[in-house]
């Protein structure tokens, strides 16, 4: 319970109204935002930054019985369904269904998959030492499923290696080449290399597999006409504005921004926080720019490196 309320992060400042409401959509030409309740908002300029949701690459219907994490109710609903589990194990006297309540599974072995992992163990090893009679919360198993051959992908092959080793030393099984093919109330299974199939019986799975862009991408691209990629992000102008609506800008998971260093070949920006942060500042400046009356500026990201807390 780390988050802190935008109403707190922005109470020093008296010309920021906080409003909560769900966008239904966005008339470029007359310059208003709809919310879902009928409330218009008339803007002079306008930044979307509505992030990314969880991809299921086509299997939408295996959301409800493994969640991802992108919100603070996820992370509550997530924590509420692993306590649930150990406490569920507590009462349950037949070993297969005991074993079943105390096997945890994340999907993913990107940052959020590791992390949850790791998370999962200390849970089950530290956290909750002691506070059972019937079970001991230490034997829960914990699996990190990865349907690539390596953790944490995009860093360096020798780093992936090592956070594998830490990972299986801290208790985490983790399972590589191992594609999800199916999902229920009951557990999931997965589909190797050479076909064979395996079945893990769980009653808690954590999807960390794939990020999309929230739908609000769509809905903006078919009121501007600005083009959207696949995974529903809004490509942008190199100010991070949209082509033909200045005044419209796009930033974080939403945009498929590209990074302009003067002299070189213009590249993705990666779907990371520091980006996202980075990407604010320059729509902010560029439309104290605009009021000024003067030129904005190309998106510029300066890449720190990347860090995975396992």
């Amino acid at each position: 319970s780390i988050a802190a309320p935008v109403r707190v992060l922005f109470r020093r400042y008296r010309n920021v109204t906080t409003l909560l409401g769900e966008v239904s959509g966005i008339d470029p030409k007359a310059r208003t935002v709809q919310l879902k309740d009928g409330m218009q908002i008339g803007y002079d300029h306008l930044i979307v930054a509505a992030g990314a949701t969880h991809s299921y690459f086509g299997r939408d219907e295996w959301a409800e019985f493994a969640p991802g994490l992108k919100t603070l109710a996820d992370a509550f609903d997530i924590r509420r369904r692993v306590l649930l589990s150990f406490e569920a194990a507590e009462r349950e006297t037949d070993p297969v269904r005991r074993r079943a309540l105390l096997t945890f599974a994340v999907i993913g072995a990107g940052p959020t998959g590791v992390e949850m992992a790791g998370t999962m163990v200390e849970i089950a090893r530290h956290t909750l030492q002691g506070e059972f009679r019937h079970i001991d919360p230490g034997s829960a198993e914990v699996l990190l499923i990865e349907g690539g051959s390596r953790v944490l992908q995009a860093m360096p092959e020798e780093l992936s290696e090592k956070a594998r080793l830490q990972l299986q030393k801290l208790g985490v099984q983790v399972r590589l080449n191992a594609r999800v093919t199916a999902i229920d109330a009951t557990g999931l299974s997965t589909q190797q290399p050479d076909g064979s199939s395996q079945r893990i019986d769980s009653h808690c799975i954590v999807w960390a597999a794939g990020v999309a862009a929230s739908p609000l991408g769509r809905l903006l691209g078919d009121a501007t006409g600005a083009p959207v990629d696949r995974a529903g992000r809004v490509q942008v102008e190199p100010d991070l504005s949209l082509a033909g609506f200045p005044e419209i800008s796009v930033v974080g998971d939403l945009a498929a921004a590209k990074s302009h260093v003067p002299g070189k070949e213009p590249v993705p920006v990666p779907g990371v926080s520091p980006a996202a942060k980075q990407m604010g500042r320059t729509a902010a400046a560029n439309i104290l720019a605009r009021l000024a009356g003067r030129l904005t500026q190309a998106f510029r990201y300066r890449d720190y490196g990347n860090l995975a807390t396992i």
